[in-house]
């Protein structure tokens, strides 16, 4: 791989991702000021993965055709905008329609590098490759909670949603001036593209991948959503302390990323996803018994921990497919709309729990969601090592 274009695609996912976080640790307390109540605070979560998840397969299919770099861009371009939107929100409708572009926009960043990278990754070097490139979305993401709540505490939410948008002109910046065009893929019959399509669907591998990073992502999205107002309205935590919560998980999911993809790459990657998926069931049961402040931090931890073991291996079959297909750009696409569905249905769904049973039976619902998804993919899914044996 370039080493060049690596540097530059991991430098743009970084402050993509940067600013990405910047809003998790905000989004609870700023609805929640707005009058919003648990279902709609999951709901001003989960709405910019609806977006995402509609743009999807039109961005994954028109950035084959048309090259990578020019989504890229816009996505940037909007994500300017919507740091002027959230300082403009008064309402926890305008917030929601802010929260829509947020996604448009993340649905162009995120996927499209990953896809860029995909295509120029060394073989036999998929899962450490992608690990490492995903590491900076994890970094980035880990880093924005601590420096928006420290915003917060110095000064006000506002000039968190500014330092955002600065943030915003130097990714764009980046990806202008150091990102080479990629390759643009030639017209095909229209009935061609279609009966790919029809083939991506029907692929068992990726069928039994779409259903584990919904799982994952539904996990991931229920902690953003309730653990930053559980640790500030029963903790009083502060909101670097807020953010720090959400840092420590990511953090360590990052530095653990490249080396569980290595080893997916060198072992079975269908024993280190069952694994990861343990983990994770098992950290979001806990999240229901947390009874002081240093608790979130550890179930954190072990969220981190199970998304590092499982992703590697995940990203690194969904760049195979995407290659073996011909279509990187929709397969990426394709499970990057799986991780929205996940990040937005699991605080909906999260939500709507504890309203009507509380918050412990809530979390263990979701758990057993992550426990059976997990089980399934073990014994119905052909998954071994770097997905020979898969077909």
């Amino acid at each position: 791989m370039d080493r060049r274009v690596f540097l530059t695609l991991y430098a743009i996912l970084f402050t993509g991702s940067f600013n990405a976080g910047m809003v998790v640790p905000l989004l609870s307390g700023y609805a929640h000021s707005m009058g919003a109540d648990s279902f709609a605070i999951g709901l001003v979560f989960g709405v910019a993965s609806v977006s995402m998840i509609c743009c999807h397969p039109a961005v994954g299919r028109f950035s084959d055709r048309w090259g990578r770099k020019p989504f890229i861009i816009a996505g940037l371009t909007i994500g300017i905008f919507t740091s002027i939107g959230f300082i403009l929100s008064a309402t926890v409708l305008s917030l929601l329609l802010v929260r829509l572009g947020q996604g448009m926009g993340g649905s162009m960043v995120g996927p499209v590098s990953q896809a860029y990278a995909g295509e120029i990754v060394p073989s036999g070097k998929e899962g450490f490759t992608m690990g490492t490139l995903n590491s900076a979305a994890w970094i980035g993401f880990g880093t924005g909670p601590v420096v928006s709540g420290l915003l917060k505490d110095l000064w006000s939410i506002e000039s968190a949603f500014y330092a955002r948008g600065v943030l915003c002109v130097i990714a764009l910046a980046i990806c202008i001036f150091c990102l080479p065009a990629d390759r643009v893929s030639p017209k095909e019959d229209p009935a061609v593209e279609s009966r790919r399509f029809y083939q991506l669907l029907q692929d068992r591998t990726l069928l039994s991948i779409f259903i584990l990073r919904l799982a994952v992502y539904m996990c991931i999205g229920v902690f953003w959503a309730f653990a930053p107002l559980s640790a500030e309205v029963y903790f009083n935590l502060s909101g670097l302390a807020v953010g720090a919560v959400i840092t420590t998980g990511t953090l360590v999911g990052a530095l653990f990323l490249p080396y569980f993809g290595k080893l997916g790459d060198r072992t079975s990657r269908k024993l280190l996803i069952t694994v990861g998926g343990l983990v994770m069931a098992l950290a979001t049961a806990l999240f229901s018994t947390i009874g002081a402040a240093w608790q979130f931090y550890l179930v954190s931890v072990f969220i981190g921990l199970g998304a590092a073991v499982i992703l590697p291996s995940v990203v690194a079959i969904t760049v195979k497919s995407g290659a073996r297909y011909g279509s990187m750009g929709r397969v990426v696409s394709l499970m990057a709309a799986a991780d929205n569905l996940g990040v937005f249905s699991g605080p909906i769904l999260c939500g709507a729990l504890i309203s009507m049973t509380g918050l412990h039976s809530a979390m263990l619902a979701i758990g057993s969601i992550m426990l059976v998804t997990t089980v399934a993919v073990y014994f119905h899914t052909p998954l071994v090592k770097g997905e020979r044996s898969a077909h």
